[in-house]
């Protein structure tokens, strides 16, 4: 087992959020490491943020990682990196749920927990129409359980519907707001769910939340069921029946993967930990006195007007010292023994920034330490020597981040308690959305400053130079109309090209929204151009587009009518505000109008050159896709071509809205 300078290795647990779920995990590992003395590392890996991975890389290249482990992270790509980092400095990997091709793997038994949990809905309670909340599409877990409810549902003769299974993405507020839409739907008018099946706890207590709020009593009028068991911050009256996992047990058996890697040996392929059905009141079991008792409301709302305070001061920091400042003052309500704001060089000084990160705050053991003098340091180092080893053995670190920029990273000691997790959760958003605005606001500022010199330098210049300024002035607005035009057009026909085109759509469909107006859409293709150009060549090709494009936008005789060239030998022709018979009066006569240009074409079974043509028309509402249209109007087109060609094809498809 590697040792540095600063103690023991670490274990590092890479996940994508720190929950209850992830904080039994971690405590069972814990455990099963504690008489090897090996200290373990959470690291928040956010699947939208790459610099998460790249640190996690830097710190298994500088041996301060004996070990990791990835419990199913939204991104496989980091997942994949981190294991071929992990083989390359001989880093021992366990995986928990996922599998990934010669790594250990740890995992409950889903399939016999989501059986036994169906047994007792199905059998027992005898539900017939359940809905189904999925879990992050991606995920193992979410995938096994899926399949077990859509088995024992197939078992008993049971249709699945699939307007019931709604996907909550392991987390509540997805999950209240699917089923907040399923109740106000003609699926659950027309025959209302029994029960709600979700993947997770937190995804149930979601649709408890929007079952409570449409009147509904659980158990009375529907059952809810959850998976995992853990504790959960769930408004009072809720009763959850759900299925234990053993985390802890989970948490214990990758520990031992880890230790027999570390002593040299090899970890089984797979160990599945046992689960187990709960039954409680939510699927008509005993009520639990907590449940009845309501607790926990009370400090549930201390530790919202906890956020709602920090949120508050972040929010009017002026500098990084308002930011340092406020959360020094947050951190004895916290509890943390241990804490430290690690900033990037750039954050602090202005400097280049690179891997170099400064300690902008250190809290040990209840009270700010100086950091005075402290240098800045690699980051792969997490802190710099001396202050790592004062940590505990139970250690956190959350990337500070907006979009790709990454601004820091906390470092502190945690626990199990359930508030002060999700405070921290909040706290690494609000210290994150505060730098990125002091980021912002200071590159603004140098803008400001450099538009400003460049501005006065200009107008001295200017000064001297007025005939001159505007002889260019005029020349630019020329040269910029021209651009424009240039870039609106098509080079070979000279009408409308597709940026053109979709411009012109997008401002349609929108106004088309806003006053309750239909808009049309004619596709062209001319029939055979390929032909055409091998018998008659290219140079032929370009003019028979030519005097095509010329004859549709005659075609197109109202002002915003707008015909365009769409691609090769495809034209659009946009027609606002047209009824049905009036497009279809303007795609016969864009067919009549080319045939009558009677340009030859040896291979046309009418002897000249035509066109085939797709039309659709849409009455958009508010959300509705503009190139849905596109779509509509170009199955058509394929129909006029399938049909015979030389013809005019309306779209046929089931939303009423694109006809």
């Amino acid at each position: 087992m590697s040792e540095t300078g600063e103690g023991a290795a670490f274990v590092a647990v890479v996940v994508n959020e720190v929950t209850d779920y992830q904080r039994q995990l971690v405590s069972g590992l814990q455990q099963g490491l504690a008489g090897a003395g090996v200290p373990v590392l959470v690291a928040v890996s956010h699947p939208r943020n790459g610099h998460d991975g790249e640190l996690l890389e830097r710190l298994i290249g500088s041996g301060r990682v004996c070990g990791v482990v990835l419990t199913a992270l939204e991104d496989e790509g980091t997942e994949e990196s981190l294991c071929r980092s992990a083989a390359q400095h001989g880093v021992a990997v366990v995986t928990v749920s996922r599998r990934i091709a010669g790594v250990p793997n740890v995992e409950c038994d889903n399939s016999a927990g989501m059986g036994e949990l169906m047994a007792h809905l199905l059998d027992e309670q005898g539900v017939r129409r359940p809905v189904f909340l999925q879990g992050n599409v991606d995920n193992p877990d979410a995938q096994q359980r899926e399949a077990v409810f859509r088995r024992e549902m197939a078992a008993r003769g049971l249709p699945v519907r699939e307007e019931l299974v709604l996907l909550g993405d392991f987390h509540r507020e997805p999950a209240h707001r699917a089923t907040a839409r399923l109740l106000d739907s003609p699926a659950w008018a027309a025959a209302a769910p029994d029960a709600v099946v979700a993947s997770n706890d937190d995804m149930a207590y979601g649709a408890l939340d929007a079952l409570r709020l449409h009147g509904l009593r659980v158990p009375d009028d529907v059952l809810v069921s959850g998976f995992d068991d853990v504790p959960a911050s769930s408004p009072s009256g809720h009763d959850l029946t759900s299925v234990d996992q053993d985390l802890a047990a989970q948490g214990r058996a990758v520990a031992t993967s880890l230790l027999e890697q570390l002593g040299g040996g090899a970890a089984p392929a797979q160990r599945r930990v046992p689960s187990r059905l709960v039954v409680r009141g939510s699927t008509g079991g005993a009520r639990s006195h907590a449940a009845a008792a309501g607790g926990g409301v009370a400090a549930a709302v201390a530790a919202l007007d906890h956020i709602l305070e920090m949120s508050r001061s972040f929010s009017a920091a002026a500098d990084i010292e308002d930011v340092v400042a406020e959360l020094a003052a947050h951190l004895p309500r916290l509890r943390l023994r241990s804490c430290f704001l690690v900033l990037a060089q750039d954050e602090v000084a202005g400097g280049p920034a690179h891997h170099d990160v400064r300690v902008a705050l250190a809290w040990l053991d209840g009270a700010l330490e100086p950091i005075d003098g402290v240098p800045a340091f690699d980051q792969a180092q997490l802190l710099p020597p001396g202050l790592l080893g004062r940590l505990g053995d139970r250690v956190l670190v959350q990337a500070l981040f907006s979009g790709s920029r990454q601004h820091g990273y906390l470092v502190y000691e945690h626990d199990d308690a359930a508030e002060r997790s999700r405070i921290s959760d909040v706290l690494q958003i609000d210290l994150s959305r505060a730098l990125d605005g002091l980021h912002r606001e200071r590159v603004l500022q140098e803008q400001a400053s450099e538009l400003e010199r460049l501005v006065a330098l200009r107008t001295a210049q200017l000064e001297l130079e007025v005939a001159t300024r505007r002889a260019a002035e005029e020349g630019l607005r020329r040269a910029n109309a021209e651009l424009e035009r240039a870039t609106l057009r098509d080079e070979l026909t000279g009408i409308a090209n597709r940026r053109a085109f979709n411009e012109a759509l997008r401002r349609q469909w929108e106004h088309a929204t806003r006053a309750g107006e239909p808009v049309a859409l004619v596709l062209c293709d001319v029939d055979s151009f390929k032909q055409y150009n091998d018998r008659y060549g290219h140079q032929a090709g370009d003019e028979c587009l030519r005097r095509i494009a010329a004859a549709l936008e005659g075609a197109a005789s109202r002002a915003d009518d707008l015909a365009s060239r769409y691609g090769g030998e495809e034209f659009a022709v946009l027609l606002p505000s047209s009824g049905p018979t009036g497009v279809a009066e303007v795609a016969e006569r864009l067919l009549a109008r080319v045939r009558a240009l009677a340009v030859p074409h040896a291979d046309s079974p009418s002897g000249v050159v035509t066109v085939s043509a797709g039309w659709a028309l849409a009455h958009p509402r508010p959300g509705d896709p503009a190139d849905a249209l596109v779509r509509a109007a170009d199955t058509a087109l394929y129909a006029a071509k399938l049909a015979g060609r030389d013809r005019a094809e309306r779209a046929a498809v089931e939303d009423p809205a694109y006809s």
